[in-house]
């Protein structure tokens, strides 16, 4: 819930020149082609939900880094795609990014079955869903996604 604070505890216990590695994915980072705006508005409907993580907490590692007080801090990104993907690759890299999205709208859905904003939250997360599967699974679809690390020292 609070990630700098968190930072800032393991700081205190590590020794002078020790490094910190901390790793994460950007939702922002995302780029799909020809998905008709699919996956920005799954990204969309991901962050709205209660109890939903940063989902954009990638971008945010340099600047917190900075102001607890670690220096020399280095950024490294990945840039994973589905180019030169088989259909096994392609559905593993699918279900990887976005099979817990479905979670946030299940999470709901138990605490009040019967509500139908939930219900209906539900069912249109896993339409978008299931239209992206089958859109990710063409060869020619493109999908890519930045993983960011970032490396500091006390």
């Amino acid at each position: 819930k609070n990630p700098q604070r968190i930072l800032m505890k393991l700081r205190k216990y590590m020794n002078r020149g020790g490094a910190l590695i901390i790793r994460g994915v950007d939702d922002g980072g995302m780029l799909a082609y020809d998905d008709h705006g699919l996956v920005e508005k799954i990204l969309r409907e991901t962050i709205s939900f209660e109890n939903a993580s940063d989902r954009f907490h990638g971008r945010k590692f340099y600047p917190m880094l900075c102001a607890i007080g670690f220096k020399d801090i280095q950024m490294r990104y990945q840039v994973d795609d589905t180019t030169h993907m088989d259909f096994e690759e392609r559905e593993d890299f699918f279900h990887y990014y976005f099979d817990f999205r479905l979670n946030y709208t299940l999470r709901a859905l138990k605490k009040d079955p019967d509500n139908p904003f939930y219900i209906e939250n539900h069912s249109k997360m896993q339409e978008m869903l299931d239209e992206l599967e089958e859109r990710f699974m063409k060869p020619d679809f493109f999908f890519s996604t930045l993983t960011i690390c970032a490396i500091a020292f006390k």
